[in-house]
């Protein structure tokens, strides 16, 4: 699953756990599921179903009641496998089936439970409203974690598997597609009937039903059928988005080792998903929000192919093996996330993918708090999809992939998908099976990286000796046991060094053989680890130049960046302008964005009008909204680029960039420019008006009105937020409101509305708006808010919201006590914060002239030539 709520957000530092968590372990499993047969009629128009469904156990102890997970349906008769009535006592969430005597051990039972209902949860009816007239029709499910028993009687836990059927009864015009192979297709009394069989165990979770007017995309993986289902006016789209699915199979496949497990692989796209993707066993259900067309395609492939990618890795991790319980669900979404990884490297090189798992491994230092892999403390299975779950768990798999080696790696992988294939397994079996198959313990590993919160926090420092080098290291946090790979650079090779930490500190004496040009810590950047480079300058620079290797690369020019001195900074200049690797120069655009000298404009000015890859020109046009003291050349700057931009995001980057700066005028410490605040605000309003692909740049110009705090805006974007509106555009307008909200007056009116207008919202149809309401609410700081957020979390269905709104109104408790002590501690923040970067700014000034180091650099290399 693709959990598009964990990869993004502010992150404020919090526990994990509600103060309603709880400890979670798995029920017994009294009984083993054998076969679930599941005939469902589909009614689009009403919202409306009617099933039976049949279900054959086998008891593992002696057995008077079978229990079964069944929420919010009507259950009209239970019968045995002889047609006999079976008394039942339906008690949501759960449905007690009492059979005649008891049932001995290992004895089939076969049950048939009649039901119908309309379902709020894990069954979905979109359609067209006034508001999106030309939507088409849809039903989809979606199981995860524990929602199949809203829309079919089951056992709904994760450790039961069983091989299913499932037979779908829908209007005659409509398709509809689930789990395995297709059986029947055929049309009786104005109906469509499919009929579908999955004959490899999978949980309840796992089972899909989408129903909607679809056209096939068909492909192939070697023998293997690849189908991709879209809607007839989304086929163009359909076509590129999906072009490399099947060549994705093969890859997965040769790179692990195990051939694809089931006779068919398909995905659909869906309208209004609660998630980015699900990886229901043969039949993945997408956000129709993946698909780009040629225009956005530079923009979005590598987004779009990682969540193709992350959805058909769980084919093989989750639905082939299957974690015990949920909290073991790293064992799915790690590894998918990873395999997100493993596709990138094999279509854009080692140094896209290394750069990939920087970003991961950042996005989980952004999470608000730390918690064990491995938890079992949580209200609901849901709060466990965190960027933990996701980007450290992939982390923590590359760095045990470095640790084994590549042959190793994948030998282990295959070891464990044979043991617990259609079964499942918790942590503990995988470390079992790695050190079955390869003889490495790595007990300890998962113990320090799994079952304990944090991470490895490394100092590193190093210099020369006569002879040797001394390198440093410090762990600043708590102590680990890691492995890390050390090269020392001479005129004469690379010599690659293995040191292991296992104490807070250590000092290694490293051999030197020849003349030193640089030292890399951890080539390939594999630890999953903050690591705090402190070697000398002129080694840095030396690896910046030569060192091929992209993560070391990166490290050193962060390293440059944090000394600031200009002669660091020409060299961060010079990365951006001409380093033949995008993701390096990317991150000399980030870096430059904190110094913000007239060399630093220029080198970004350039980079937009120059650099070949949307992602560099995109970090640089985010880069100039620091140059603040330089507001008016550089936002006219940006509104003459805007003619020249062919990429969507890029132009909403730049709208996004222009309000910032504006806003940056109306600090009460800033230098008031009404010529960049009057351009913003054009910009912005002009911006309203387009689209981009999807939505983005009007999403933007809506973020952009609440950034430029004319409080005029409100209504504007409270128009925004409307039903009427793309998805993207609403949740804009959502979070827009409570920023903008903000900075009305306490006890003024535009504040009382506000706050009611996303109250409102709280019970929006979106999940997302649902979402972005609780979280706007928090931002506007109104304690009256508690209220309704603590109503609307009693009443909320999705666990993701439910645990936004008490967050929310917990902080707003929080902040409730001392308002006035907040805001003026908010204030004063501020004012240090322009205080501080005017005298930076002035620092930079005088210390940079300009062309001064960059000559003597030049010179200093002309000798080296001439030596």
């Amino acid at each position: 699953m693709w959990h598009e709520l964990t990869r993004r957000g502010v992150a404020h530092p919090r526990p994990f756990a509600l103060p309603t968590a709880h400890p979670h372990y798995p029920p017994d499993r009294a009984v083993r599921l054998e076969h679930v047969r599941l005939e469902l009629r589909v009614d689009p128009a009403q919202g409306r179903i009617q099933g039976v469904v049949t279900l054959t156990v086998v008891p593992r102890q002696p057995l008077s009641v079978l229990t079964l997970d069944a929420a919010e349906l009507t259950i009209t008769e239970v019968r045995d496998a002889d047609g006999n009535p079976l008394p039942f006592e339906a008690r949501d969430p759960h449905l007690d089936i009492r059979l005649p005597a008891p049932l001995p051990v290992h004895t089939e039972l076969v049950v048939t439970v009649a039901y119908e209902g309309t379902p709020r949860r894990g069954l979905y009816f979109i359609s067209g409203s006034p508001f999106a007239p030309q939507r088409p029709t849809e039903v989809w499910t979606q199981g995860q974690d524990d929602d199949s028993r809203f829309w079919f009687p089951c056992l709904d836990h994760p450790f039961h598997k069983a091989r299913t059927e499932l037979i779908a009864s829908v209007p005659e015009g409509l398709f509809a597609l689930s789990n395995g192979e297709l059986l029947h297709d055929r049309v009786e009394d104005g109906r469509r009937i499919l009929h579908y069989r999955h004959d490899t165990p999978h949980p309840a979770y796992l089972m899909t039903l989408v129903v909607g007017e679809y056209v096939a995309i068909e492909d192939q993986a070697g023998a293997l059928p690849v189908v991709s289902y879209v809607h007839p006016h989304q086929l163009e789209q359909g076509r590129l988005t999906f072009s490399r699915t099947a060549q994705m199979v093969a890859h997965f496949a040769e790179r692990t080792g195990i051939p694809y497990p089931y006779p068919r692989y398909s995905q659909i796209v869906v309208a209004d998903f609660i998630f980015g993707g699900m990886e229901n066993t043969t039949a993945t259900s997408l956000t129709e929000h993946i698909l780009f067309d040629a225009r956005a395609e530079e923009d979005v492939r590598t987004r779009s192919e990682a969540l193709i990618a992350h959805e058909l890795a769980h084919q093989w991790w989750g639905d082939l093996v299957t974690c015990t319980d949920w909290a073991h669900g790293w064992l799915h979404e790690g590894f998918a996330t990873y395999f997100e990884i493993l596709w990138r490297a094999h279509v854009d090189g080692p140094g896209a993918a290394d750069h990939d798992r920087l970003t991961l491994f950042e996005s989980y230092l952004a999470e608000p708090y730390r918690r064990a892999l491995v938890t079992r403390e949580y209200e609901e299975p849901i709060e466990l999809f965190d960027r933990h779950l996701y980007e450290k768990g992939a982390c923590v798999l590359h760095y045990l992939h470095h640790l084994l080696g590549d042959d190793a790696f994948f030998r282990a992988l295959g070891h464990y998908a044979e043991l617990f294939r259609s079964r499942s397994a918790d942590s503990h079996d995988l470390a079992r099976a790695i050190e079955e198959e390869t003889g490495r313990n790595v007990e300890r590993l998962f113990e320090e990286l799994v079952h304990r919160p944090g991470h490895p926090k490394l100092e590193v420092k190093g210099r020369r000796r006569e002879g040797r080098y001394e390198l440093g290291v410090r762990q600043t946090a708590d102590v680990y046991h890691l492995d890390v790979d050390v090269d020392v650079v001479t005129d004469q090779g690379r010599a690659r060094h293995v040191v292991h930490l296992e104490a807070e500190r250590h000092t290694f004496m490293l051999p030197v053989q020849g003349n030193l040009r640089y030292v890399v810590f951890d080539p390939g950047g594999h630890l999953p680890a903050e690591v705090a480079l402190g070697l000398p300058p002129a080694e840095l620079r030396a690896l910046l130049e030569a060192e091929e290797d992209t993560r070391a690369a990166i490290a050193a020019l962060r390293a440059l960046a944090r000394l600031g001195d200009p002669a660091s900074l020409e060299d961060v200049q010079s990365t951006l302008q001409d380093d033949t690797r995008p993701e390096v120069r990317l991150e000399a655009a980030k870096a430059l964005g904190r110094v913000p000298t007239e060399a630093a404009r220029e080198a970004l000015t350039d980079a937009v009008l120059q650099d070949g890859s949307v992602r560099v020109r995109r970090a640089a046009i985010r880069a100039l909204s620091r140059f603040t003291a330089q507001a008016v050349p550089v936002s006219e700057f940006l509104i003459r680029h805007m003619e020249l931009e062919r990429s969507d995001y890029a132009l909403a980057d730049t709208v996004r960039t222009l309000a910032e700066l504006g806003a940056e005028t109306l600090e009460p410490h800033g230098a008031h420019d009404a010529a960049a605040l009057g351009a913003a605000a054009e910009v912005v309003h002009r911006a309203l008006d387009r689209q981009g692909h999807l939505h983005c740049i009007r999403a933007a110009a809506v973020e952009g009105l609440a950034r430029l705090r004319a409080l005029d805006a409100l209504p504007r974007l409270a128009s925004c937020a409307g039903p009427e509106n793309h998805p993207r555009v609403r949740e804009a307008a959502v979070s827009a409101l409570g920023t903008l909200g903000a900075f009305a007056p306490p006890h003024s009116l535009a504040r009382a509305e506000t706050r009611e207008r996303l109250e409102v919202l709280l019970d929006d149809a979106s999940l997302r708006v649902r979402i972005n309401a609780a979280h706007a609410l928090l931002t506007l700081r109104e304690p009256a808010a508690g209220a309704a957020l603590e109503a609307a979390a009693a009443r909320e269905l999705d666990g993701r919201a439910r645990r936004a709104m008490r967050l929310a109104a917990q902080g707003l408790g929080q902040a409730g006590a001392e308002p006035a002590r907040v805001e003026r501690l908010d204030h004063q923040l501020r004012a240090l914060t322009h205080q501080h970067q005017a005298l930076k700014d002035r620092l930079q000034a005088l210390e940079a002239a300009p062309g001064k180091h960059k000559k003597e650099k030049k010179k200093k290399k002309k000798k080296e030539k001439e030596r």
